[in-house]
C-alpha cells in the first residue's frame, strides 16, 4: 500500500468501480477506472501494469471473456442460417397459445437456448421475434412478458453447464456438475423461475386488461412464422445445431469438461451449423467474425479485471476487511456471515455477476474456510451476492431484457426484482439456519 495508508483503503477501486455501475458508466470503462485506482494504490510501475494485463488474457477470468465471445459467435450462425426462429418456433408452439402458455413457454424457451449457447441475451433476443409476435395476437402485457425474458434468461445461465457462472463455480470449488446441479444451481435457478411464473401472472392479470398495457397491433401480424416460410438454411442450419449441440453437451457433462471442452464445443457447434446450413468456410468465418465483434468489449474488460482483483488483493484490503468484520460474525455465527456476503454482493458490487463473485471470493473466502462453511453453502451465497444484483436495482441486464421484450413498461421489472430479491434473501437466511 503506497504511503503506508491503512490496508481498508485499498478497497477504494471497488467503491469507484461500483459508483461508476450505478451510474451507468459503460462496464469496460469502470473496469479500466478501477484497475488505474488499484494499481496506484498497490504502487504498480507502468511495466508491472502492463504484465499483470498481459497476465489477464490467459487468466480464467480472460477465458471467460473469451467464452461469451464464443457464445456471441453460435448466436450469430444461428441468426444468421435462419436456424433462430425456427427453433424458438417449434419450441414455444409445444405450448398452450394462451396467455400463460405464452409466458410459461417464453421462459422456458429462453432458459433452454441459454443452456445450449451459453448467452442469456443472445438467447433472449433469438425468442423475442416469435414470442411476442404470439403475445401481440393473444394480448399478453409486455409488462408480463419483461418479467418472463428475464427470470428465463437467469433460470437458463445458472442451470447451463457451460455457462460463465457454471463454469466458473465448477473451476473454484472442484465439483462435478451433477453436484453443483443439485446442491447450488437447481434449487437457486427453480426459485427463481417460480418466482418468474407467478409475478408474470401478476403484471398479466394487473396490465393485460381490455385497457390495459399491449403490444401495438402491428406486432400481432404473422410475419414468417409459417412452417413454408423458412428456407434450406434454416432447416438444415437448425438440424446441424440441435444434432450437435445434445450429444456434445451430454458428452462435455460425462467427461466433466471444464473451460478448455467449453470452448471447443461452442467453436465445434457454430461450425457444423454453419456446414449443415451449406455455408461455405469463408462465409462462416464471416459471420463468426461478426458475432466476436459484437462482444470484444467484453472481452477486454475480463483481461482488465484479473489484474483489478490481484492489484486490490496486493493492497491488503481484503485481509483488512475481514478483520473488520470478524466481531460480528464471530458473535452472529455462519449464519450472519452468509447474510452479510449475500448482502454486501447484493446492493454493495456492482458489475458484471462473474467479476463479483471473484471479488466476493477475496473479501469472504479465507473468513469462510476458517469457519468452516461447507463449499455449496458458501457458494450459494457468493451466487446469491452476485445474480441478485441485476434484480435488486435497475441495471444494465434489466434494462437489456426489458428491451428485448420490447417494453417499456420498467415499474413491473422492478417490482419484480424486489420480490425476487426477497426470496432470494429469505431462501439465504433458510439455508444459513439450516447449515445445508
Amino acid at each position: 500500500m503506497i504511503f503506508g495508508l491503512p490496508p481498508i483503503l485499498g478497497l477504494l477501486p471497488i467503491v469507484i468501480y461500483a459508483f461508476l455501475g450505478f451510474k451507468n458508466v459503460h462496464p469496460l470503462l469502470a473496469t479500466a477506472a478501477g484497475v488505474l485506482a488499484a494499481a496506484v494504490l498497490a504502487g504498480k510501475s507502468m511495466l508491472e501494469i502492463g504484465a499483470a494485463i498481459s497476465t489477464g488474457a490467459g487468466s480464467f477470468l480472460g477465458i471467460i471473456g473469451l467464452l461469451v465471445m464464443f457464445g456471441t459467435c453460435l448466436a450469430e450462425m444461428l441468426k444468421d442460417t435462419g436456424a433462430a426462429p425456427l427453433i424458438v418456433k417449434k419450441l414455444m408452439f409445444r405450448f398452450a397459445v394462451s396467455p400463460t402458455g405464452i409466458l410459461v413457454g417464453t421462459m422456458i424457451s429462453i432458459a433452454l437456448l441459454t443452456v445450449a449457447i451459453g448467452s442469456m441475451i443472445a438467447a433472449a433476443a433469438m425468442v423475442a421475434t416469435v414470442a411476442i409476435t404470439l403475445a401481440a395476437t393473444y394480448k399478453v402485457s409486455p409488462a408480463a412478458m419483461g418479467i418472463a425474458f428475464h427470470t428465463g434468461s437467469v433460470t437458463g445461465l445458472i442451470l447451463g453447464p457451460f455457462t460463465p457462472p457454471t463454469v466458473q463455480i465448477l473451476k473454484m470449488t472442484e465439483m462435478s456438475y451433477g453436484q453443483h446441479l443439485l446442491s447450488i444451481a437447481l434449487p437457486f435457478s427453480l426459485l427463481i423461475f417460480i418466482t418468474g411464473v407467478v409475478m408474470s401472472q401478476w403484471a398479466q392479470k394487473k396490465y393485460g386488461k381490455e385497457n390495459g398495457i399491449h403490444y401495438p397491433a402491428e406486432e400481432a401480424i404473422d410475419t414468417g412464422l409459417e412452417d413454408g416460410s423458412f428456407t434450406k438454411e434454416a432447416r438444415w442450419g437448425a438440424k446441424g445445431f440441435i444434432f450437435s449441440v445434445i450429444p456434445l453437451i451430454a458428452y462435455g457433462i460425462s467427461i466433466r469438461g471444464g473451460m478448455s471442452y467449453a470452448l471447443a464445443m461452442i467453436l465445434a457447434c457454430t461450425v457444423i451449423t454453419g456446414m449443415a446450413a451449406r455455408y461455405s468456410f469463408t462465409k462462416i468465418m464471416e459471420v463468426m467474425i461478426k458475432g466476436v465483434s459484437r462482444m470484444a468489449w467484453f472481452y477486454v474488460m475480463f483481461v482488465l479485471f484479473d489484474p483489478f482483483i490481484n492489484f486490490v488483493s496486493q493492497t491488503g484490503a481484503f485481509t483488512a476487511m475481514g478483520t473488520i468484520f470478524s466481531p460480528l460474525i464471530n458473535a452472529g455465527g455462519s449464519v450472519v456471515f452468509l447474510m452479510i456476503g449475500a448482502l454486501v454482493g447484493i446492493f454493495g458490487i456492482s458489475g458484471a455477476a462473474v467479476a463479483q463473485v471473484e471479488i466476493m471470493h477475496g473479501m469472504f473466502g479465507a473468513t469462510a474456510l476458517a469457519m468452516g462453511v461447507s463449499v455449496p453453502l458458501y457458494y450459494t451465497m457468493l451466487l446469491v451476492g452476485s445474480q441478485i444484483t441485476s434484480f435488486a436495482y435497475p441495471g444494465a441486464d434489466m434494462m437489456t431484457e426489458l428491451g428485448l421484450a420490447r417494453s417499456n413498461h420498467i415499474k413491473s421489472l422492478i417490482i419484480n426484482g424486489w420480490v425476487v430479491t426477497g426470496v432470494m434473501i429469505i431462501y439465504m437466511l433458510v439455508r444459513g439456519i439450516l447449515n445445508i
